[in-house]
């Protein structure tokens, strides 16, 4: 159990078109996690980054297997028509695995664009809830985006550690920015691919863009990529721990895992 180690939860936010995918996919590429856990719901990350995406949680597993950093997982093939149940799905499966993992002391992340396409004001999911509210102790961080932020449950916001705002003109989720100190009118004036984050921890400010041949100093992007991390451990034992946790449980909504 990881009790000492320092939970990151971002959330990202802003219009159509505005950068947050961009964003997202910036950052986990430059991240430091051991491993990045991904639910390409559509595609994107495949697409856009090349990064291959398993279509059942045995694929996931074996990359696993293989010591491959990023875990990118579609749903069409298991759980077709139905990506709320399959959100909850992977939520916990990647809980479990992180929990199977966590000893080795190193952080990992769960990414998911477009969070409230999954959730809602009134039920973020049992699994995805434990991955937010308990993630913490197995070492795993979060990072979503949403265009709707209004509609992201209280349990996701009161977790989150950092705000990055982009360009939006809905006073719905310009309430919600200002709600958490920003200034409506700064976030509607901002050009595509500019942002603003707000540490909710140390209550600073810091802006950036992304569309940039030069990096501003105060770009809060991650440093350069390091050496891949090492393969994590795989013995013998642990092969039934990284199986579908979910398979037989019913989750929220009445859904249950693939049989």
């Amino acid at each position: 159990m990881q009790v000492h180690h320092k939970p990151t939860k971002i959330l990202i936010v802003g219009k159509s078109g505005s950068g947050k995918t961009t964003y997202l996919l910036r950052y986990i590429k430059h991240s430091e996690h051991a491993h990045v856990f991904i639910f390409d719901h559509k595609l994107e990350f495949q697409e856009r980054e090349g990064i291959p995406v398993s279509c059942s949680i045995d694929e996931c597993v074996e990359r696993l297997k293989k010591g491959e950093k990023y875990i990118s997982y579609h749903y069409a093939a298991e759980f077709p028509g139905d990506s709320e149940t399959a959100f909850q799905f992977y939520s916990e499966w990647v809980f479990e695995v992180c929990k199977v993992l966590r000893e080795d002391g190193k952080s990992r992340l769960f990414a998911a664009d477009e969070v409230n396409r999954f959730t809602g004001t009134a039920d973020m999911g049992w699994s995805f809830r434990q991955l937010i509210e308990d993630g913490r102790l197995q070492g795993l961080d979060f990072i979503g985006t949403s265009h709707a932020a209004n509609q992201i449950h209280n349990r996701l916001r009161l977790q989150l550690s950092e705000i990055v705002a982009l360009r939006t003109l809905d006073p719905r989720p310009l309430a919600f920015l200002e709600e958490n100190g920003f200034d409506p009118e700064a976030v509607k004036a901002l050009p595509t691919g500019a942002f603003i984050v707000k540490d909710l921890d140390t209550d600073e400010f810091t802006t950036g863009k992304l569309f940039s041949c030069a990096r501003e100093k105060n770009e809060v992007i991650p440093r350069e990529e390091q050496e891949p991390s090492p393969a994590p451990p795989t013995p013998q034992e642990q092969d039934h721990a990284l199986s579908r946790p979910t398979e037989n449980r019913s989750l929220p909504g009445g859904g249950s895992g693939p049989q």
